[in-house]
């Protein structure tokens, strides 16, 4: 785990402090962010959510009636 923790979190950390500039930020610092965020968050989710169906697919395992589990 802590292998995996180095590789996903801790070098990517590392190299974006090194990437960043010193400086102040832009004025119209939105704009920009939302340019890189909302495709960025919009395809992860999406690559997310195809994930989960080949998952769901390929495990088809039935689920007991919550109501004769006795849960509603």
């Amino acid at each position: 785990m802590t292998l995996l923790t180095l590789l996903t979190v801790g070098i990517p950390t590392f190299g974006l402090a090194l990437w960043a500039q010193p400086g102040d930020a832009p004025a119209r610092l939105g704009p920009s962010l939302v340019r890189f965020v909302v495709p960025a968050s919009s395809l992860l989710a999406l690559a997310a959510f195809v994930v989960y169906l080949l998952v769901y697919a390929l495990n088809r395992t039935e689920l007991p009636d919550l109501g004769e589990a006795g849960v509603i």
